[in-house]
Order: C-alpha cells, then sequence, then structure tokens
C-alpha cells in the first residue's frame, strides 16, 4: 500500500510538499484558528514545558480535518502528534505535516518498510510485534522508534501482564536496530468521579516503570498515560517521571465524558468547529397539490423550494420530522427527508433568492443560530459521535478561519 514510499529519499520530499486544493465545493466546514490555539496553549500552560502534549490526530483530528489542524498545531509549536494507523500518518507526511508521529494501531509486516521510512515511532502493544519490528529494522539497515504499550487494566489494547512488557523492554534495550522511545498506558474511566480504578491503573505502571528501572534501564524520553480527562484531574500524570501527555477530545473543544465534568476542566475548552456551511444550488416555486422527493411529500400549499448539496454522504441525516437551516437571517425547515446528497428547503415564498447565497447548517446567521447540540440531537446522536463521524466524508473541506 505504501510501497512507493520505499524508492528514494527524492520521493519522500515529494511525497512532503503540500498538494493543490480544489476550492470549487458547494459545502464546507469551518474551523477556528483563534480557538484551536486557544485549547493548545491551555493544555501547553497546564502541564507545563518540560512536558511534551501529544494532540491524538486519530480518525481524522476526531472528524476535524488532521491536515487542517496538524498544520496549525506545527505552526503553533507542536513537538509531536499522535495518530491511529499508518494511513493517518502518511496523509500527514504528504501535506507537509514534519514533526515527530507515533502510530498507536498494529502496523502490519508489510508496511514496516514504509512507516520506517516515514520517520514515525511504531508502537508495541503485543509481544510478537518486537520481532517483526526489529527484523525490518535490520534488512533495511535502519534503527526503529517504538513506545511499548502496556495494559494495566483496560484489557483492550497494551502487553499483559506487565511483567511482560518489562521482559520486552529489556529486548529492545539490548537490540541494535530498535530504539525506546516511549512507555505508554492508557486509562479506563477517567471521566469516573470515584478516581479508584485510575489510581489502580496508576499504581500499576509505576510498578511496571520500577521493574524497568530495576534492570539497569533508564526510562526513556517519553513516558506517558494521561489523556484528556486525567490531565485535568491528576497532577501525577504529567509530573515527576511522566514526560509526555496525549490529549484528544480536549484539543478540539470538547468536554470528556459527560457535561458533568466541566466540574473539573482547568480551563474553558471551545470547539473549534465553528460553522457548517453550503451554497443554495436551486430553487423553484411549486404549486399546492404537486410531489416532492422520493415517495412524494405531498405540498398543502404554494411553496418556494430551495436545493442543498448535502445529504447522507455528508453523513447529514435528520430524523424524517426534524431538521433545519439557516437563510437569509431565518430559519427554515427541511421539506423532505435527506437524500444522498441534496435537501430541500422550504423557503419563505416572498423572499428574493440567488443561486449561492450562503446557508449555515450550523453556526449564526444574523440573529439566529443552530449549534452543534442542536444538529447532532435532530440525528439522534451527541456531539463528539456527530463530528467525529464526519472523517468519513471527503466531500466537505475543512476551512480554517481566524475567526
Amino acid at each position: 500500500m505504501f510501497s512507493h514510499m520505499l524508492e528514494t529519499n527524492e520521493s519522500e520530499e515529494q511525497l512532503k510538499a503540500p498538494k493543490k486544493e480544489f476550492k470549487g465545493h458547494s459545502a464546507w466546514v469551518e474551523l477556528s484558528r483563534p480557538n484551536l490555539e486557544h485549547n493548545w496553549n491551555a493544555i501547553a500552560s497546564i502541564v507545563g514545558p518540560d512536558v511534551t502534549v501529544i494532540p491524538m490526530l486519530k480518525a481524522n483530528a476526531y472528524g476535524h480535518g488532521a491536515v487542517e489542524v496538524g498544520k496549525v498545531l506545527q505552526e503553533s509549536g507542536a513537538r509531536y502528534a499522535g495518530v491511529s494507523t499508518l494511513g493517518e500518518a502518511f496523509e500527514l507526511r504528504c501535506n507537509g505535516i514534519n514533526f515527530p508521529l507515533l502510530v498507536t494501531d498494529y502496523v502490519d509486516p508489510e508496511n514496516l518498510p514504509a512507516a520506517l521510512n516515514m520517520n514515525v515511532a511504531l508502537t508495541v502493544s503485543h509481544v510478537q510485534m518486537f520481532p517483526e519490528i526489529e527484523d525490518t529494522a535490520k534488512k533495511l539497515g535502519k534503527k526503529a522508534k517504538v513506545h511499548v504499550f502496556v495494559d494495566t487494566g483496560m484489557h483492550r489494547e497494551g502487553i499483559w501482564p506487565p511483567q511482560e512488557a518489562v521482559e520486552i523492554v529489556e529486548k529492545i534495550h539490548q537490540s541494535s536496530h530498535v530504539d525506546l522511545e516511549g512507555l505508554m498506558t492508557h486509562f479506563a474511566d477517567p471521566t469516573n468521579p470515584d478516581l479508584t480504578k485510575t489510581y489502580k491503573q496508576l499504581g500499576i505502571f509505576n510498578e511496571f516503570l520500577d521493574n524497568v528501572e530495576k534492570r539497569g534501564i533508564q526510562l526513556p524520553l517519553y513516558v506517558h498515560a494521561a489523556e484528556g480527562a486525567t490531565i485535568m484531574r491528576i497532577l501525577k500524570t504529567y509530573t515527576g517521571r511522566f514526560t509526555a501527555v496525549r490529549p484528544g477530545n480536549i484539543v478540539y473543544g470538547f468536554t470528556p465524558g459527560s457535561e458533568d465534568f466541566s466540574q473539573y476542566m482547568k480551563f474553558a475548552p471551545k470547539k473549534i468547529l465553528t460553522a457548517i456551511k453550503a451554497k443554495l444550488a436551486g430553487y423553484k416555486t411549486v404549486s399546492k397539490g404537486e410531489e416532492v422527493g422520493y415517495g412524494g411529500t405531498k405540498l398543502d400549499e404554494d411553496t418556494t423550494m430551495g436545493i442543498v448539496n448535502v445529504g447522507h454522504a455528508d453523513d447529514y441525516r435528520p430524523r424524517d420530522s426534524g431538521g433545519s437551516m439557516l437563510i437569509h437571517g431565518k430559519r427554515v425547515s427541511i421539506l423532505d427527508r435527506a437524500a444522498m446528497n441534496q435537501v430541500v428547503l422550504k423557503l419563505p415564498i416572498d423572499e428574493t433568492y440567488c443561486l449561492g447565497d450562503e446557508v449555515v447548517i450550523v453556526g449564526k446567521q444574523g440573529d439566529e443560530e443552530i449549534t452543534l447540540e442542536e444538529l447532532a440531537e435532530s440525528m439522534e446522536t451527541n456531539v463528539i459521535r456527530y463530528v467525529t463521524k464526519l472523517q468519513h466524508t471527503t466531500r466537505l473541506p475543512r476551512v480554517m478561519t481566524n475567526s
């Protein structure tokens, strides 16, 4: 899949060159650079200059656009970032994102050569992964960088029991082809008011670190366990021997867990997704009694209809009886259920329209506003799930704004 990255250093440089962007879309997502910088600076201030913040850009930056977010973070001083898959790392490298990247998911052996050429660190979350990485690095004459993932009780990713992870760390320490860059774990329930489970995991991880040091092995550059919720609540997860953190939701302006968690927040996160907009793609007035759309929604009066080119393909699918948008500063309802790539609006009949008029799906227009919360409610989901699902659509370009 990534084999063309293996040929020459020149091809790697070509891949890093920014790509030209097509501007002719009729719908788009607007992101706020000031809000992103606000969240980034707040997190960096909380953990201090000696702790590396590794913002998670996985799942297309939680649906916001990994390239757009990554560029701002790179310009804001980010020294590292995390992704889930090698494909996500590949996209960032192809678009000029050059800071170190940690790939947290499994990378199969056939793609390990590409990973080493991309200058990414790999996560060893199973004992079988280390010999595969070492063998590939040896064949290529390179040194692989790895973070060992220790399962401390979540029992999802990570090496279990932790003593097996100690053995892997010792093997890496003895290897001339693999560098131990980091040690990590992940907490299962850090938003729970009762932190008993989290402190138990923290204790297991600290015991693991003790056992590594007892082998005469110095702890690596990055020791990390804290995500957003833990940064807000447990100082011990980013002081002392802990030298990095991996925030996710809070980078994008979301409060971890439920809104009840706001009592623990050390800063007020600002959502970086501030608007979803489109252009009016068509309009017409149709007489009473005519039918509209699939299955035929019968009109009970003469109606001016507006067409907007968003739909299921953009993960826009409000329930049949809900959903609205803004045009000319007024809230208008959806006349028919959303189709694959368009919805029909019921427009005020006494106004003048032009193709290209701004339509707001999320955001403000005049005195009206549709919030992300309202849109998510109309689709019977929550904000984080809705925004993250936007990762699946490439039809809505992300536009970074200065507002």
